[in-house]
């Protein structure tokens, strides 16, 4: 049987589209079932396709295609998209859908049993759906150690800026205003406030709102790299919530995802996060700022002992089995972890075995293989860019995403001997947020390489914003990883660029004298590039 999921979005951004698309669709397959975004063109090789969040005008047709063709239709749910208190007509109009998309399905799966019950009552289903959780996401942060206490702490809020259909978001903060007030006399602190509008925060919380906390407050702009360093210097992640039936709904995963990198939270409860008030101050502010203000190694000690306690009953291998209830599918067999330490930093890779030493070429798909072959002659170290891995033997393999893996799994045994590789891959030009470690199960060759030690990584600025910087598809990274590393002759041939390639290799200019990408003069470590 083959299933399909029908993202609503397919941006590794969007949370749901992590949780509810990306990550099942990896930890199915590593149970031996065939499963994969939807594709058009392989309709008639589906079995089911599962909508996710997805019932707008063209899926409902495409739903109908699948019913006149026999095929199962189930639609997955993590939002409560009926809770319309304003009456706003697009919410209306999106409800009408839903129910459509309802009526047609054949199963309908959610996430919380909050939000089963929620869809039964307002769909006047005989059954609530099946649960399918969320598995757990592994911060990239880790807690740092505590602020000094005579020095003011940092306590942070993170999330989306709100939602027009109920109460939530940054608004939230609101709701334990005189909590924060109360606890910032006993120790000073400033909430940082990590979210998508900077024009929401300051109606909420600038001059003139009359909103204004005692408590100073910071809004920094959300993206990967700026959550995981907030994170990491974060005393507490504190998580306010609405009262409503749309928050009510909502799953454990951003307390979860705190609570992952050993960071301590205080938040409001939740039916989905009573399970881990072991580890967390559930509906306590006083009790829970004072702790993490005024006793942050107590605090630090409670959200310790999360990270096992979510391994055994989040994890991918732990959720796996509901999904393959919730979806029809028989019982898989349990997938095997990659053992296998992880994959070395590239810098380190090059220093060993005088490899900076030593001139490099970077060989492009549009690289001559006899060329290639002159330059191995001469002493050059080949790296080959993307798939020219197909048609050229490469000492060190660049590949950025997990199409190019896939597409020649046993070309790229044969011909590579070090594969390297940015720590998250990118899937269609987007970083997946997934590690190299949990792409193995699904790219067996990728596996063979980590397993074997074959394999070396890096930080793409992309993903963390701390590492580098540059134009994926072109040699401008591949120049910045030899040049940080020391090399200092590196030539190119048949590497996309906008001047046409010169016809031999001797004929190439030298790295001196090249410009890396569109982004203009690029620093490569011990001389500049014009």
């Amino acid at each position: 049987m083959t299933l399909a999921f029908k993202a609503r979005t397919e941006d590794p951004a969007v949370a749901s589209f992590r949780y509810r698309v990306l990550e099942p669709i990896a930890f199915l397959r590593a149970r031996g079932h065939s499963v994969e975004l939807y594709r058009p063109a392989r309709f008639d090789d589906y079995q089911a396709v599962v909508f996710s969040k997805a019932y707008g005008g063209r899926e409902l047709q495409l739903a109908r295609r699948l019913k006149a063709a026999g095929k199962r239709v189930i639609l997955d749910l993590c939002d409560d998209h009926f809770h319309n208190p304003e009456g706003l007509a697009k919410h209306e109009a999106s409800r009408r859908k839903l129910i459509d998309m309802i009526r047609l399905a054949d199963a309908v799966v959610c996430s919380t049993p909050v939000l089963a019950e929620a869809v039964r009552r307002e769909a006047k289903l005989e059954a609530a759906p099946a649960i399918a959780p969320d598995v757990y996401e592994q911060a990239r942060a880790s807690a740092g150690a505590p602020t000094p206490l005579d020095r003011p702490a940092r306590l942070l809020w993170f999330g989306r800026h709100g939602s027009p259909n109920a109460p939530a978001g940054m608004g939230d903060l609101v709701l334990i205003r005189d909590a924060l007030d109360e606890a910032f006399a006993k120790r000073p602190f400033e909430i940082v406030v990590c979210s998508d509008s900077r024009e929401r925060f300051d109606a909420l919380f600038g001059p003139g709102s009359g909103k204004a906390f005692v408590t100073p407050m910071r809004y920094v702009t959300w993206t990967p790299a700026r959550f995981t360093a907030e994170l990491g210097a974060a005393d507490a992640v504190i998580i306010p919530l609405s009262d409503n039936p749309f928050v009510a709904a909502k799953t454990h995963n951003r307390l979860t995802l705190v609570l992952s990198a050993g960071v301590p939270v205080v938040a409001d409860p939740l039916d989905s996060y009573l399970e881990f008030a072991p580890f967390a101050y559930i509906g306590d502010w006083r009790a829970g700022l004072e702790t993490v203000l005024l006793r942050p190694e107590e605090a630090r000690a409670k959200a310790a002992g999360a990270r096992a306690y979510l391994e055994a009953n989040w994890s991918a291998e732990a959720v796996a089995p509901r999904w393959e209830a919730a979806l029809g599918l028989p019982a898989g067999r349990p997938s095997k972890a990659v053992d296998a330490k992880p994959p070395a930093d590239i810098a380190d890779w090059l220093a060993g075995e005088g490899r900076v030493e030593r001139p490099w070429l970077l060989a492009g798909e549009g690289a001559d293989p006899e060329a290639v072959a002159q330059a191995r002659a001469a002493g050059y170290l080949v790296m080959t860019l993307g798939r020219a891995f197909q048609h050229v033997a490469a000492d060190l393999a660049y590949v950025i995403d997990a199409e190019d893996l896939a597409a020649d799994p046993a070309t790229l045994e044969r011909n590579v001997n070090v594969l390297l590789a940015p720590r998250d891959l990118h899937v269609r030009g987007a970083a997946s947020g997934r590690s190299l470690e949990s792409w193995a199960a699904d790219l067996p060759a990728l596996a063979r390489f980590l397993n074997e030690g074959q394999l070396v990584s890096f930080e793409l600025w992309t993903e963390r914003g701390q590492g580098v910087f540059g134009d994926v598809e072109g040699e401008a990274i591949p120049l910045k990883l030899l040049a940080g590393a020391g090399a200092r002759t590196v030539r190119a041939l048949g590497v996309l660029r906008r001047a046409p390639s010169a016809t031999g290799f001797e004929a190439l200019t030298s790295v001196l004298d090249r410009q890396a990408g569109p982004g203009g003069p690029l620093s490569y470590g011990p001389y500049e590039t014009a």
